[in-house]
């Protein structure tokens, strides 16, 4: 392994350990306009995904992760998806969607 991969690995663990530890978007929305929910019944990982729409596209998300650092930790990198441009810009239809294939993909991993 060269320095580079070595620096990269370390960015990794560090970037998964800072959002398990801190997940973003553990949070109460005041509405809920799409939810979703998966679990994988080998590991035992779920997740709940909730989204607060406005007539632009996303206008909040909250996340709620039980299971392991790297299930947390993309659940909260999710979170953070919601608050970037092109994600606030996406339509209700476009959400649903996603959220969807997140649920089967979830489920078929078991």
């Amino acid at each position: 392994m060269n320095k580079n991969d070595a620096d990269l690995g370390a960015l990794y663990r560090e970037t998964v350990m800072d959002h398990y530890r801190s997940p973003r978007g553990h949070k109460i929305l005041d509405r809920i306009d799409i939810m979703r929910e998966g679990h994988n019944p080998v590991c035992g990982d779920k997740v709940k995904l909730s989204v607060k729409m406005s007539d632009e596209g996303v206008e909040d998300v909250a996340v709620d992760c039980k299971g392991c650092a790297i299930s947390v930790a993309s659940a909260s990198m999710l979170a953070e998806l919601g608050h970037i441009d092109y994600a606030v810009k996406t339509g209700r239809r476009d959400v649903r969607s996603a959220m969807e294939q997140m649920v089967l993909k979830m489920r078929a991993s078991a």
